[in-house]
């Protein structure tokens, strides 16, 4: 073998030890973080994981799965999690159970599974992922749609039958939705129907036949129904409403499954430049725990369980002693203000739920890699 490649061989290990002595370098430990913890019931791995690491997103570089170990992915209530180091001085997190020693795996349920803890709380995501839908524009137009109330009621509400048309093959339970706001791209105005989106202005349609500018519309909630008999038209019963069910409502297969995937908090494999478009509820201020709507979807390759940061853009301010005729303005850095885990992805958007937020975060702020 030639020196060359036997160098070039070399460098190229050594630039691989070395980048991985990086990434290992870069997780952070907390500052306050113990070396031994007991997990306890209401704990979640985001929590335990922040207990640990200053960025909790990484769990999975120091909690490197053990594939041999049947079930190492969850962890429960009485397990004690030891930190130890590696020969090359990294920290890993060792999980005893019982008279066992295992490394952590880093797949951890939304929902309980036998016991053992959740990524998050699920009492806290539920009524999210129960009441947050996105759907191509126009998508409702071709739904089943309620037509009257079964017995004349002038108001549809929990426990009234009410009857409902183009059902197409039946489902046990239905989502009760009405066609919201839609959501646009850049500084487009968010509006609740077409012509104020569209002022009168000529809009361009792309090959796919999706309006430009248009991400989606959104399904708003309004409540959840049960098929009674099915027929043209069907009879349904109003299990549990929001609001009132009006005629004109659209009605969607409910999809009470999706709160059993599996969340993997973990950075987006790819380059994040979003921002807030919405925020469930129509809060002004967004805080911790609350869901917001960012204009990235599966399409620009987020996915469930990434976590992204929200930063505040920072204000442009006047520089008195800029002198001579330069400019007097200047542009404060960007503040970063919360973290985000996604939890609802759909083609242009997606749904975040704020874990940690540093100060009040709004519609508009941007949204990037953590």
């Amino acid at each position: 073998m030639s020196i060359k490649p036997l160098l070039g061989a070399l460098v190229g290990a050594l630039l691989c030890a070395v980048g991985a002595a990086a990434a290992a370098e870069s997780v952070q430990l907390a500052a306050d973080h113990p070396t031994r913890y007991t997990v306890v019931p209401g704990d979640t791995l985001w929590d335990i994981a922040g207990r640990f690491l200053r960025d909790p997103w990484r769990w999975k570089e120091v909690w490197s799965g053990n594939p041999q170990i049947r079930n190492p992915h969850w962890i429960y209530p009485g397990d004690v999690i030891h930190l130890v180091y590696d020969g090359d001085g990294q920290p890993r997190l060792r999980l005893e159970r019982g008279m066992r020693v295992v490394k952590l795996s880093p797949r951890v349920r939304v929902s309980d599974v036998d016991g053992a803890i959740p990524t998050i709380r699920a009492e806290v995501i539920r009524h999210f992922f129960t009441r947050t839908r996105a759907v191509p524009e126009g998508a409702l137009l071709g739904a089943p749609y309620v037509v009257s109330a079964a017995d004349e009621h002038m108001i549809i509400g929990a426990g009234d039958l009410f009857h409902a048309r183009e059902l197409g093959e039946p489902y046990p339970l239905y989502a009760i939705v009405r066609p919201g706001k839609l959501y646009t791209e850049g500084d487009a105005p968010v509006a609740d129907n077409l012509d104020q989106v569209t002022g009168g202005a000529e809009w361009l349609f792309n090959p796919a036949g999706e309006r430009a500018g248009v991400l989606g519309q959104e399904a708003v909630h309004v409540g959840e129904a049960q098929l009674v008999e099915d027929g043209e038209p069907a009879t349904l019963r109003v299990l549990r409403s929001t609001r009132e069910v009006q005629v004109g409502d659209r009605l969607i297969p409910a999809d009470d499954s999706q709160i059993e995937r599996n969340m993997y908090p973990v950075a987006p494999v790819v380059e994040v430049a979003g921002r807030i478009i919405d925020v469930v509820d129509g809060l002004t201020q967004i805080g911790q725990y609350n869901a917001i709507v960012i204009d990235r979807g599966s399409r620009h390759g987020m996915q469930v369980g990434d976590v992204v940061a929200v930063y505040q853009r920072g204000r442009t301010v006047r520089d008195p002693y800029a002198g001579g005729f330069q400019d007097a303005e200047v542009k404060l850095p960007d503040q970063r203000a919360a973290l985000a885990l996604l939890f609802q992805t759909y083609d242009r958007i997606s749904y975040a739920l704020v874990m940690e937020a540093e100060r009040a975060i709004h519609v508009g702020d941007m949204v990037r890699n953590p």
